[in-house]
């Protein structure tokens, strides 16, 4: 049995004191780190194995993303991980039950998004406070023969504080904001009576606010394909059908052509 190499795509709302900088962004690995393995800023999981930290051991925290960072050497590295520590790689139906694709992705974001680690969000710098994740992810079931990797999302909100140096004050003002936000939730969901929570958001001021290039797929998604060019239309005369311009002298004159049937007509009359 093969490890089953899946693709984690997490989206985030990223927060701050002054309010919410971003809303559903797609991370990506170079917003974290300028690991050297990166192949094509995507995210790699498993759940053949359930991720522990005695695996990590011997390795730095930037060497630990790189595992997860590029395809070959996340295959490589829990190969040689199954051999050493003599793992039994887990079943699809093994791991659902025991539940390790949400414990392994708890153990990634743990690794990906820790306190006090700096983020480059539009070229601002951040350092990141915490992560909140309601522990929900969605798989796309369209693998078929183990060719092509299942598709796992999860939804994350990040609390971040512009810089780079977080200080205890910072970091309780960003807990305090988020514990108040929530009680105001709460407060509004049992005040109105509405069933569904929907939470208050409040937006940074413009110039505080990251501006985050486009991936190039997206783009050429999005393009609109330019319309084709009218070719030259040639005018068309709105002059009679029984007029001609004959050139006489040098000159254009206009003279009107006779109708030589009816002239026939009218002399046998």
């Amino acid at each position: 049995m093969s490890i089953r190499k899946n693709i984690l795509q997490i989206r985030f709302n990223a927060k701050t004191i002054d309010g919410d900088i971003l809303e559903n962004t797609l991370f990506v690995p170079s917003m974290t780190t300028n690991a050297m393995y990166i192949d094509d800023n995507k995210v790699y999981l498993t759940d053949s194995i359930f991720f522990e930290a005695k695996y990590f051991t011997d390795l730095t925290n930037h060497q630990k993303k790189d595992v997860f960072t590029s395809s070959a050497y996340f295959t490589n590295f829990f190969t040689r991980v199954s051999e050493r520590y003599k793992i039994n790689l887990l079943s699809q139906e093994e791991a659902s039950k025991q539940n390790i694709m949400q414990q392994n992705i708890n153990f990634l974001m743990k690794l990906l998004f820790p306190k006090n680690a700096s983020m480059v969000l539009g070229g601002m710098s951040y350092k990141i406070n915490n992560f909140v994740w309601n522990g929900k992810y969605l798989m796309n079931r369209t693998q078929r023969n183990n060719l092509i990797p299942y598709l796992v999302k999860a939804n994350i909100d990040l609390y971040l504080h512009e810089g780079n140096h977080l200080s205890f004050i910072d970091s309780t003002r960003l807990h305090c904001s988020q514990k108040y936000h929530k009680i105001m939730t709460n407060y509004n969901y049992l005040h109105t009576g509405k069933d569904k929570i929907i939470p208050i958001k409040k937006t940074a001021p413009l110039q505080n606010i990251p501006i985050i290039p486009v991936p190039r797929q997206a783009q050429v998604q999005a393009q609109v394909q330019a319309p084709r060019q009218l070719p030259i239309a040639t005018p068309i005369s709105n002059r009679p059908n029984n007029i001609s311009t004959r050139k006489i002298g040098g000159r254009n004159n206009v003279k009107r052509i006779k109708n030589t049937k009816n002239t026939k007509k009218n002399k046998k009359l």
